[in-house]
């Protein structure tokens, strides 16, 4: 449903520019309103709900079965809690695996920050760029996305 709100506040705007996002949320409101809809209610009091150990274990036991460099990539963002934006913009040389951390170059706020890793994700990594023979770029690098290099 959220997606769907997303979609259509987009469209309404590409058609009329004039019209921002503060006014597309204003329609959004009114349109329940009229409709005696209510919004979405959030669950919870506003904490991450985590994963249990044994569904971590899960999930990333059927990451690592879809292909190895999926396995890694799901266990350094949950690792690093790194923000995607983030994430796709690791570089082979913010992996600081003497020292077992990574940077974050650009992250919220144009912050640098250094994020701990654990002796086994170094591992990961670093196992990981020997065995694609990278030197520089991209750590995980896709053709389909924008980030590409």
């Amino acid at each position: 449903m959220k997606s769907l709100a997303r979609t259509l506040a987009a469209t309404i705007r590409r058609h009329d520019p004039n019209i921002t996002y503060d006014a597309s949320k204003d329609l959004f409101k009114e349109v329940r309103r009229q409709l005696n809809l209510r919004p979405p209610r959030r669950s919870g009091n506003g904490t991450v709900k985590r994963m249990s150990k044994s569904e971590l274990e899960r999930f990333l036991q059927t990451a690592y079965e879809h292909d190895a460099k999926t396995g890694i990539m799901m266990l350094a963002l949950y690792e690093t809690a790194a923000r995607v934006s983030e994430f796709v913009a690791f570089l082979v040389d913010d992996l600081y695996a003497d020292e077992k951390k990574i940077i974050v170059q650009d992250g919220k706020g144009s912050k640098r920050r250094e994020i701990p890793l654990t002796d086994h994700l170094t591992n990961q990594l670093q196992l990981y760029i020997e065995l694609n023979r990278q030197k520089e770029g991209r750590l995980f690098k896709s053709q389909n996305s924008p980030w590409y290099s």
